[in-house]
């Protein structure tokens, strides 16, 4: 969505082209080929996903920096699209690149690793965690509905409850109401009423050893200075990777206890 946005964007008032393909593609052995941020693109079978458009176009010093939070060219723009991309890239483990002609347009081709179906995956022991090994209980802040029922849903099939809230101000009532049953915080970063970042602090303000998880579609750098130097605060990427997922929520939880008193 975001990819097409930025092409009609680009395109204007003026007629153009908007072209989406995707396609299988089976990468040779070719060392030293790196996408964007630099990372290797491994051989092996992608499924790539090309969003070209023949808009305006970029200049290097302007694609260098279009993945960076809040950096943005357009009046009304808050620069975390392209942002969110590089953060869904990331989840999937997928490869980016990106090639813009002044004048001519821009193309983004996505390449997403595709496993062998022959391929057995076989988990080490301490990576299987029944539902017995879980347990607690979930504060979920989330803006959209949709995605409050799916994580809830995800959190009950992890072994947890959970507890929702669609902004920041609801969820410090229910920490305030129900401090002492709260376990762990899943925050979402960007919402209205009272966004993540200032939640965070609120319930940090009260709650210096409430485990808090941040999560988002951005990239981990934009919440690096507001959560660095806490022991008791993650991030994870949406879309939730659940087996990360609970591995995260049941070490924080033992790494920092159970809080027992609520907002005063």
């Amino acid at each position: 969505m975001n990819l097409i946005i930025n092409s009609s964007d680009a395109i204007g008032d003026a007629n153009g082209t908007i072209r989406i393909a995707l396609t299988q593609k089976n990468l040779a052995d070719s060392p030293g080929v790196m996408d964007t941020f630099g990372s290797i693109i491994a051989p092996g079978a992608y499924v790539r996903l090309e969003v070209a458009d023949s808009g305006c176009g970029m200049e290097e010093e302007t694609r260098n920096r279009i993945f960076e939070p809040f950096f943005t060219t357009k009046f009304t723009g808050r620069g975390l699209g392209m942002s969110a991309i590089r953060g869904i890239v990331t989840s999937h483990d997928a490869r980016l690149q990106c090639s813009s002609t002044p004048g001519v347009g821009t193309m983004f081709t996505i390449s997403f690793p595709v496993p062998d179906p022959l391929e057995e995956i076989v988990m080490a022991p301490e990576q299987v965690m029944s539902y017995q090994q879980t347990g607690g209980t979930v504060l979920l802040v989330d803006d959209e509905e949709i995605l409050r029922s799916m994580g809830e849903s995800l959190l009950e099939a992890l072994g947890f409850s959970a507890i929702v809230a669609q902004h920041g101000a609801e969820a410090l009532e229910l920490y305030r109401s129900h401090g002492s049953e709260i376990d762990i915080v899943l925050l979402d970063l960007i919402m209205p009423v009272m966004g993540g970042i200032e939640t965070y602090h609120e319930l940090r303000r009260v709650a210096p050893l409430l485990p808090i998880i941040i999560c988002s579609g951005y990239d981990e750098v934009s919440l690096e200075e507001a959560i660095i130097d806490d022991p008791c605060a993650g991030f994870v990427h949406k879309p939730y990777n659940p087996k990360e997922l609970q591995s995260l929520i049941i070490r924080m939880m033992r790494d920092c206890g159970t809080p027992t008193s609520g907002i005063r």
